[in-house]
């Protein structure tokens, strides 16, 4: 139910973005595409989250090593 109630909310400031112009060949792909990318964005960031490894331990030790193997 929560994605559900973020896409609508996606879909409805898409539509107020694009209710100023004119409903050309492409208006309804304009708004798929905005809506779309909101999603995108919002599914990256939560991978992003979800799957970083800055909470692991040894994480910055990683770090340290490979930027000491490329210089």
């Amino acid at each position: 139910m929560l994605h559900v109630r973020k896409a609508a909310k996606d879909a409805r400031k898409a539509l107020e973005e694009h209710q100023e112009n004119k409903k050309t060949k492409n208006y309804y792909y304009n708004i798929h595409d905005a809506i779309n990318n909101a999603q995108e964005e919002r599914y990256r960031k939560f991978a992003l989250r979800r799957w970083s490894l800055k909470g692991y331990l040894g994480y910055h030790q990683i770090v340290r090593e490979l930027s000491m193997e490329e210089t």
